[in-house]
Formats: structure tokens, C-alpha cells, sequence
């Protein structure tokens, strides 16, 4: 029993990092939130502004069924803009379409309710609507 003890046995292991054993140099811990100028100045030379020219819309593929939150927030988003620009013939005939495929209820709600401001907009501006 006394040679089991001699050469340590299971509760003698060495729990260490084998780093501090192959002689490398521990990691440096950066913070999350660090980002050296040369990382900044790259990123800031790669960037460039979304112009919005109220073309959403094009990039839609409807109806789509049961679409991901961020293809319904596309969709949205797509009519909202037809709404600023005051196009709400185009915002109306795109909520009709998205409307075809199979959507959520609350997503069809939402769509529903921009497709009845389209309409309603439609009645009060009459012939003055874009076409």
C-alpha cells in the first residue's frame, strides 16, 4: 500500500494548463469591446450609406408562406415606404400580394391594417394618386 502511494495515483494529477508547461506565453484576454485603430479605420473605409430611393420592394419575392420576422419585416417595411412616398396604389396592390401567401396572425393583421389605410388613402386622394 505504501508503493501506491509513491507515485501519487489519481489524486495526484496535475490539473494544470499545459501551457505553463510548453513555455508559451499566456493569452491576453482582449475586452469585448476593443477594436485598434487600424481595425477601425479599415472598417471605416469599407463603409458606405444605404441610400433609400423607396425601392424595397423589388427585392421581394411574394407571396411568401409563413415568413421568418425578418422577411415579414421586409415586407413591412416595403409598404411603409410606398406609404411615405404616397404611392398607395403600389403599397395596396403589395399588401394584396403578400396577403396571398399563408401568414401568421399577426402578420396578417398588420398587412390587413396597412392594406385598409392604402385603400382608404386611395378614396381621399381620388385621381391624384400615382399610378
Amino acid at each position: 500500500m505504501a508503493e501506491d502511494g509513491d507515485d501519487g495515483g489519481f489524486l495526484a494529477m496535475d490539473l494544470g494548463s499545459s501551457d505553463s508547461e510548453s513555455g508559451a506565453a499566456p493569452e491576453v484576454k482582449v475586452p469585448r469591446d476593443f477594436q485598434s485603430q487600424e481595425d477601425y479605420e479599415a472598417q471605416k473605409a469599407s463603409w458606405k450609406p444605404t441610400i433609400d430611393n423607396g425601392e424595397i420592394y423589388k427585392t421581394l419575392d411574394l407571396p411568401i408562406n409563413n415568413p421568418s420576422k425578418q422577411q415579414f419585416q421586409s415586407i413591412i417595411h416595403a409598404i411603409e415606404q410606398l406609404y411615405f412616398y404616397d404611392d398607395f396604389r403600389a403599397a395596396s396592390e403589395l399588401a394584396e400580394k403578400a396577403l396571398e401567401g399563408d401568414l401568421e396572425g399577426d402578420y396578417k393583421k398588420a398587412i390587413e391594417s396597412y392594406h385598409t389605410r392604402c385603400v382608404a388613402k386611395l378614396k381621399e386622394w381620388g385621381s391624384l394618386q400615382k399610378s
